[in-house]
C-alpha cells in the first residue's frame, strides 16, 4: 500500500473518549478519612458503560490513584493523611476494563490529619 493508504478500524471494541466525561452534577464528594476518601455517584451510568470510576491525583506527587466499579459510594483507599487531592471522574466498561470517557473536570478534596 502507498504511504497516504488508509486502514480499516480493525476491530469492533469501544475506544476511549466515545462518552462524555462525567459532569459535575453526576458524582459527589463523599466522606473524608484520614488514608481515603469516598465519592458519590449522583447521576446513572450511561450505556455502553457499566462502571464509573474515580481517580486521586496529589498535585505535588505525579503518581494518581484510581479505583472504579458500579457501586456507590466508591472508597479509595492508599491516601496520604491530610493531603490535598484533586478528584476526577470517568465512565468504564466492566467488560473489557477501559475507561470509555475522558476524566471530568477535577474536585478538590482533603483526607483527614
Amino acid at each position: 500500500m502507498g504511504k497516504h493508504a488508509q486502514y480499516g478500524k480493525r476491530s469492533s471494541s469501544i475506544q476511549t473518549g466515545t462518552l462524555p466525561p462525567p459532569l459535575a452534577t453526576d458524582w459527589a464528594l463523599g466522606v473524608a478519612g484520614v488514608l481515603d476518601y469516598s465519592f458519590t455517584r449522583v447521576g446513572t451510568i450511561p450505556t455502553p458503560a457499566t462502571q464509573w470510576g474515580i481517580m486521586a491525583y496529589r498535585p505535588t506527587v505525579a503518581v494518581p490513584s484510581t479505583i472504579q466499579g458500579a457501586a456507590t459510594p466508591l472508597t479509595l483507599g492508599g491516601l496520604a493523611a491530610g493531603t490535598l487531592y484533586n478528584g476526577y471522574a470517568a465512565w468504564f466498561s466492566s467488560t473489557t476494563g477501559q475507561r470509555l470517557s475522558e476524566w471530568s473536570p477535577p474536585k478538590a478534596f482533603t483526607t483527614l490529619p
